[in-house]
């Protein structure tokens, strides 16, 4: 029972230095081993991308009882440095009594769609 529990405690030592030291250290060589294939004997460069154009991206804000800030909400998402054709905002209520929804329409979200009437949520999708 004793040499069990002192291999256990050794493999457990080993498995915690490397985890801390020997991956990074590791992680090191292979990186500075990679770098030396580079002609200038810098590190490789990376290859650059055949397209350069942005991915589509969804921006969701999650919204209940916000009728007073989503207008500028909206209007902040809208105004990202980002493609407009690239950038979807999603506005997503969660049955707020009061009227978030008609805001963000009337701030540029046009069309809701009710995903469950049991218990009517809104989205908006820009």
């Amino acid at each position: 029972m004793r040499r069990l529990a002192v291999a256990a405690f050794w493999g457990s030592l080993g498995a915690l230095v490397y985890a801390q030291a020997g991956y990074p250290l590791l992680l090191a060589v292979i990186a500075r081993m990679r770098g030396r294939r580079a002609a200038d004997g810098g590190p490789a460069p990376r290859p650059e991308p055949e397209t350069a154009t942005e991915p589509v991206v969804s921006l969701i804000v999650a919204a209940h009882r916000e009728a007073d800030v989503i207008a500028g909400k909206v209007a902040n998402a809208l105004a990202l440095d980002w493609p407009r054709e690239r950038l979807e905002v999603i506005v997503a209520c969660d049955g707020s009594p009061d009227d978030t929804a008609a805001h963000a329409r009337a701030a540029g979200v046009p069309w809701p769609y009710r995903a469950d009437a049991a218990w009517w949520m809104c989205s908006l999708a820009w």
